[in-house]
């Protein structure tokens, strides 16, 4: 570790219904990283698969281990991290998902350009396959068709160190602490989806920027803690795509995007009417209901 400011940094790691991934992360972080104990703070989301008590009992001595209470999904349980770090004076934050491998410098580069460059609000990694490939650098937003894409990496130029995006991708991100006092915590309305591009949305119209380190490189098993809920990701895509372009999309573009969701809404259907599921999906969105947090959420789900 390069940094006195390394120790500084509190890593917050959301765990639901999967302890294990949560150990092998926070067991990297010790002995890959050198990080102290003290540094991470795992928050059980409450899962309902006994998560909580298992990682009290097998997380090494010092590292902090709290339960949400709530699975309120991605934006609760790390602002819940988030209010602990802060409240133990750490001055930058990682968010990471417990599905991430990493290399012994691939923080140093994060902190590294928050210490230079007072302008970046909120950096991330380099993502890779596990075949050493890159998947992607960022993001971009297209307010009119109402969808995200990555960057085309063929398209970043080798000499670029810093690479900034619309956006950059939550499993590990990094920030000063002190951001939320001038952007609030992540939006906690999306549960699962856009909420981490909404925050980097609030964070740029204040005049920040986000950007990817090309140097910090990551790999990222995506999807795998929730994979297994049947329609989940279909849900969430459908519905916070609305709310997103509710709360970022400028004037001019919300018709374009309304008149862009009707045609396309209604050619999916002309091709299968399965696709009328997504007209209740996106009414969910445009009143900001939430159908899975409603029908789980008294069973721990």
């Amino acid at each position: 570790m390069e940094s006195n400011n390394l120790k500084k940094n509190a890593f917050v790691i959301l765990n639901f219904n999967n302890y294990q991934l949560t150990l092998n992360v926070v067991s990297n972080l010790i002995s890959i990283l050198k990080v102290d104990n003290s540094q991470i703070i795992v928050v059980d989301n409450d899962s309902p698969d006994n998560s909580y008590k298992i990682l009290t009992a097998l997380l090494p001595e010092g590292v902090i281990c709290v339960q949400s209470g709530f699975n309120g999904g991605y934006a609760f349980g790390n602002n819940y991290g988030i209010r602990k770090a802060r409240e133990l004076d750490f001055e930058y934050v990682t968010l990471m998902n417990n599905d991430v491998t990493f290399n012994s410098d691939f923080l140093s580069s994060l902190i590294s350009v928050l210490e230079k460059n007072i302008n970046i609000a909120i950096v991330g990694p380099t993502y890779f396959d596990n075949e050493g490939n890159i998947q992607h650098y960022g993001g971009v937003n297209n307010y009119v068709r109402g969808r995200t894409r990555f960057v085309d990496v063929k398209s970043v130029s080798d000499k670029l160190e810093i690479i900034q995006s619309d956006w950059i991708l939550g499993a590990v991100i990094t920030f000063r602490s002190n951001l939320v006092d001038e952007i609030g915590y992540i939006p906690e309305q999306y549960f699962l989806n856009f909420e981490e591009n909404d925050w980097q949305q609030i964070a740029r119209r204040k005049g920040y920027e986000v950007a990817v380190v090309k140097k910090s490189r990551v790999v990222h098993s995506e999807g795998a803690t929730i994979g297994s809920v049947s329609g989940l990701q279909e849900y969430f895509m459908l519905r916070n795509k609305i709310i997103f372009e509710k709360r970022n999309a400028r004037w001019y573009q919300k018709p374009l995007f309304w008149m862009n969701l009707f045609l396309g809404t209604s050619l999916a259907i002309i091709k299968d009417r399965k696709n009328t599921k997504r007209i209740p999906i996106y009414i969910d969105g445009i009143l900001n209901r939430n159908r899975y947090l409603e029908k789980h959420k008294k069973h721990g789900v």
